[in-house]
């Protein structure tokens, strides 16, 4: 690495983000909760959940940032919610969360943006739920550490490879109470997946975090949020600057920015009222897509709320010049 490109990397930790909160999208079919979402090609998509009224859903949308519109894709083959989400290599996977008639589920499908269809692929070890945004991809495997298990203490990341589909146990998460984790949030800063609070077997509230490095195999201990929280969303709307995002749930409703470099978090205000919805990010906007809010009377959205995250106008230029080789 030449000296200015560290030079960019290292006054990335003391910028923050700057974040303009946009007008929702366009409404998309089915107001859905316990869903997932993912960016693929340049959309953002939204799979399965449960409706307004509890219903199951194989549904499937598709947001065009360019034209501001919503389309329907293939429907997965089951009606799912719950699972969790991840891109490797041009294709997007579903997996774990409650269908019928597995209850708990096992199953993971591929989807092809090209071919606009789902496939089976081999099970997972062991079947999660309320992993929703979970799961995450670090080279050519993702990872689903914990969610809810038959087994009140299980702990241990489930990994799966595509290319030979194949699965594997990885390190467990290092929960110091021993029960499963759910409704967590996770994120990927270089080649780092972070796990970020959530609820344990007992439904208490966490305001833990942890890393996972995959060539080591080892989850480590980061600084603890500044709230705990669950049911909600964690981005990193930079790839090349230290900045995790955490988009807010039911306990703390506010947006906190991490910094992995300085292993510190930032509050940076409000966040939307929503829990149990799927996040996604492209250049710089964060989707907050679908979810709820309120016991009873509740509010059941079927549009994706935006964050325009993005550090500082001087650093983005200096940043873009160095490491697109123009200085």
């Amino acid at each position: 690495m030449s000296l200015l490109k560290a030079y960019v990397m290292a006054i990335s930790k003391w910028i923050e983000l700057v974040l303009s909160y946009l007008s929702p999208t366009a409404t998309f079919a089915y107001p859905r909760y316990q869903c997932a979402g993912f960016e693929l090609n340049g959309l953002i998509y939204v799979a399965a959940g449960l409706d307004s009224v509890g219903n199951r859903l194989t549904s499937v949308q598709a947001y065009d940032p360019t034209t501001g519109t919503w389309t329907a894709k293939a429907d997965l083959p089951i009606a799912t919610y719950g699972g969790g989400s991840a891109v490797v290599s041009g294709k997007a996977y579903y997996m774990g969360g409650l269908n019928s008639p597995d209850g708990t589920s096992s199953r993971i499908y591929e989807y092809d943006p090209v071919a606009n269809s789902w496939t089976t692929k081999a099970t997972m070890l062991t079947p999660v739920a309320n992993i929703q945004n979970q799961a995450f991809a670090i080279g050519a495997s993702l990872y689903v550490p914990s969610g809810v298990a038959s087994t009140s203490t299980y702990l241990a990341t489930q990994a799966y490879t595509p290319g030979s589909n194949t699965w594997s146990t990885k390190a467990s998460v290092p929960y110091g109470n021993g029960y499963y984790l759910r409704d967590a949030a996770t994120a990927v800063y270089r080649g780092i997946g972070y796990f970020i609070c959530g609820l344990d077997y007992n439904s208490s509230v966490l305001n833990a975090m942890y890393a996972y490095d995959p060539v080591a195999n080892s989850w480590s201990t980061k600084a603890t949020a500044l709230a705990g929280d669950y049911k909600l969303g964690a981005v990193v709307p930079d790839s090349a600057m230290d900045r995790i995002l955490t988009l807010g749930g039911p306990s703390s409703q506010h947006v906190y920015e991490y910094s992995a470099l300085q292993n510190r978090w930032i509050d940076k205000g409000a966040s939307t009222t929503r829990q149990e919805y799927a996040v996604a990010v492209k250049d710089h906007i964060c989707y907050e897509i679908g979810g709820y809010w309120g016991p009873g009377g509740a509010t059941y959205h079927n549009t994706a709320y935006r964050y325009q995250a993005s550090p500082d106008s001087s650093y983005t230029a200096l940043r873009d010049l160095i490491l697109t080789g123009g200085y």
